[in-house]
């Protein structure tokens, strides 16, 4: 996407203040996630969700 494309996406208000206080709490304890190593891989997120 070149720079002109995301200067037209862009609007004046910021995606994060539309969304609500449980959304934004979810998605800081996805990042707190990512930050403390707390992840795995595609692959084992898929086998485990078919293997229940």
């Amino acid at each position: 996407m070149s720079e002109e494309n995301l200067n037209a996406s862009r609007s004046e208000i910021d995606w994060w203040d539309k969304l609500s206080e449980y959304q934004k709490q979810n998605i800081n304890e996805g990042i707190k996630d990512v930050e403390e190593g707390r992840v795995v891989s595609s692959e084992i997120f898929w086998e485990r969700l078919r293997n229940g």
